[in-house]
């Protein structure tokens, strides 16, 4: 089986569902009477996570459950927050466009009036733009983002040393306009050829964020859990998302498995680097063993997807010689450095267990393609795989 780990997930999806309750309740006890405490996928939502972890409140707690609350117990008046562009957004719900921009307005509700909005005691017109959906429903697609969002767009810039970090400005709405399209063509061949594990991985993901700033690297968090981040460039297309929707959906189902660390670990692997711990690690060697550890279940993951995906005739063209490409480049992005440790000062069983699974599925899935994917020459790839570098090399010819 391609996921086995179902318990582990389900037993870590609940964990965090239970920490955002309490957070919630500890913030107001407003909402005792009127939220379905039973329904765990309205705490799992991804700006909760973002809301609690982080320092930036662009969005109210109010305004980020209200559009989950049954109409006839929802808050008559709560304060929302505008971005800077006069957008709120109220998750579950949709956006509404306004002219206040960078302000708390006020949302007024009634069965019969419906919803109004008020700059102070002005009433305030505005438009409204529902949230889109992509993958059989089952995932929202970020339109508009907001200062809370952005707080987390701090990532990895892909052109410098992988422990250099920078905040990245992005358009979301320009990104998954030009890209949408591509995006629901990687879901439904990715759901097409593994429909168990498009069904499983799922569950770990409701929200996707493409953005239009190449200088980035895609990318999830664990304090916004159940979010992924795609950085885009004008030729990124299906092969692109089929490999970083597996990347990075792998790295929130895990996230969720490794929830409770110390049931699995037996060190702190968030802060115990590999120049720490491997003697033969150069002193520069800043990678925490979490992340390393991550590395090897998302290298795995796709080891194990990719071979029916080629041949399942889903993808022609160019789209079939990037993928190759991408499968390629897997090669080097294994035995990073795990092999070298002393597992049993590690890992506890199950994360053992699981280390082993994937290290020796990962080890004869890269042998039985060795055959066919030898030929393609990865030398000149930087961090991120760049199929323009890879075109560099590897000329396309329509035999493939």
């Amino acid at each position: 089986k391609i996921l086995n780990h179902k318990h582990l997930f389900d037993q870590g999806q609940e964990q965090l569902a239970e920490k955002i309750k309490i957070l919630i309740y500890k913030s107001s006890n407003k909402y005792k009477e009127i939220i379905d405490f039973s329904n765990n996928s309205i705490f799992l939502e991804p700006l909760l996570f973002a809301y609690f972890n982080g320092s930036n409140k662009g969005m109210t707690l109010d305004q980020i459950l209200w559009g989950y609350l049954d109409k006839d117990k929802r808050l008559q008046q709560i304060d929302i927050i505008t971005s800077k562009e006069g957008i709120a957004l109220i998750p579950n719900l949709g956006y509404f466009l306004t002219t206040a921009r960078n302000k708390t307005i006020k949302l007024n509700y009634s069965e019969k009036e419906g919803i109004k909005l008020y700059d102070e005691d002005m009433l305030i017109y505005y438009g409204f733009r529902k949230i889109e959906f992509i993958g059989n429903k089952k995932l929202s697609i970020l339109s508009y983002s907001n200062s809370m969002i952005d707080e987390w767009m701090t990532v990895f810039n892909v052109s410098e040393q992988f422990n250099k970090r920078e905040r990245i400005i992005a358009d979301f709405d320009i990104a998954k306009s030009a890209h949408g399209k591509e995006a629901q063509k990687a879901l439904e061949i990715i759901n097409k050829v593994h429909p168990d594990f498009y069904n499983e991985i799922i569950r770990a993901n409701s929200l996707i964020c493409l953005y239009d700033n190449p200088r980035g690297a895609s990318f999830v968090h664990p304090g916004f859990h159940g979010a992924t981040f795609y950085t885009l460039v004008p030729y990124n297309g299906v092969a692109f998302f089929i490999d970083e929707f597996i990347h990075q959906f792998t790295h929130s189902y895990y996230n969720a498995v490794f929830y409770e660390k110390t049931s699995f670990f037996k060190i702190d692997v968030d802060n115990i680097r590999m120049k720490d711990i491997v003697p033969k690690s150069s002193p520069e060697d800043i990678r925490d063993i979490f992340g390393i550890f991550h590395g090897l279940l998302t290298v795995g993951m796709r080891v194990s997807l990719y071979p029916k995906i080629l041949e399942s005739g889903l993808l022609k063209g160019q789209e079939l010689h990037e993928l190759h490409g991408r499968f390629a480049d897997l090669y080097r992005r294994f035995h990073t450095g795990l092999q070298h440790l002393d597992l049993d000062e590690v890992f506890e069983r199950e994360a053992k267990d699981i280390y082993l699974e994937f290290d020796r599925s990962t080890k004869n899935g890269l042998e039985e393609m060795k055959s066919i994917l030898s030929k393609y020459k990865t030398d000149n790839q930087k961090t991120e795989f760049d199929y323009k570098l890879f075109l560099d090399l590897n000329p396309y010819n329509t035999n493939i």
